[in-house]
């Protein structure tokens, strides 16, 4: 096997040093990864022979630090999220559910997500506010906002792209499906104020709504077929004279106007009236 330049390796440099930092993996972790290429290369670079003799992290950091540079790729970020998320499936622990929490605030920092996975973020850092401490649905919500990030592994590594793609898709009908559930709830939260306001029941204002449209809906198709009859023969009168006395119909048409524009003008009084 040709041996691989640690350029190659970009983006899981960089989840390797933020997750180092971030104690989301371990430098066994990265001496595995390092062994592994030495073993399956003739020649391999120092680069990887350095990693794997090193065993205190900040050296570790500072090796793999000469390849790296800020994440500047939401990528890395959704990876390390994916750790995060098999880490704490792993501990399984009370006291681990408030730690992650603010550990994920502290994902904000790298300002590459969209602005709903970073709303969701801010919130588990204020999670006292949002969660009122309750430890049990802080839990679940931060499983809920995980397990999205679960494809990606740190063995998966040449598939990266392919599951940002899909993940984000995921992402994008969850955040529409939130900003529809919260527009419904300002919605019923407005409504509900202006009937209270008026002190009407919302039950009182249905019925009376029914029948009102039921009422007027009857009274306007018995008087649509009559009205339509009327302006039926008008119009067959005027033709007739027309043809009878060779009126030019040019003569005609301005009478027909005011007669049609006076019958549509009564219906839409009385639509409007109702």
């Amino acid at each position: 096997m040709l041996s691989p330049k640690p350029e190659e390796f970009v983006l899981l440099l960089d989840v390797f040093r933020e997750g180092l930092i971030l104690n989301i993996i371990t430098v066994n972790d990265v001496i595995s990864w390092a062994d592994d290429i030495i073993r399956n290369t003739d020649e391999p670079d120092y680069f990887f022979i350095d990693v794997s003799l090193s065993r205190d992290k900040n050296n570790m950091i500072e090796i793999i630090s000469k390849y790296t540079a800020e994440i500047n790729s939401p990528i890395c970020v959704r990876v390390l999220l994916g750790l995060l998320y098999r880490k704490f499936i792993s501990e399984n622990s009370p006291s681990s559910v408030e730690k992650t929490a603010r550990l994920l605030e502290s994902f904000t920092s790298f300002d590459l997500l969209t602005s709903f996975e970073t709303n969701y973020l801010y919130q588990f850092g204020d999670f006292d506010l949002f969660y009122l401490n309750d430890a049990a649905l802080l839990e679940v919500e931060i499983i809920n906002f995980l397990k999205e990030y679960d494809p990606f592994t740190l063995d998966n590594y040449l598939e990266w792209t392919k599951i940002n793609v899909e993940v984000e898709t995921v992402l994008t009908i969850k955040a529409t499906e939130v900003n529809a559930a919260a527009i419904r709830k300002q919605w019923e939260g407005y409504s509900k104020s202006i009937i209270s306001e008026n002190g009407i029941s919302a039950d009182a204002v249905a019925t009376s709504i029914g029948e009102q449209w039921e009422e007027n809906s009857k009274s306007i198709t018995a008087e649509n077929v009559v009205y339509a009859i009327i302006l039926f023969l008008t119009l067959l009168l005027l033709a007739t004279s027309s043809y009878v006395f060779s009126v030019e119909w040019g003569m005609l048409w301005p009478a027909s106007i005011v007669l049609v524009v006076y019958i549509v003008k009564w219906f839409v009084k009385r639509f409007i009236k109702w």
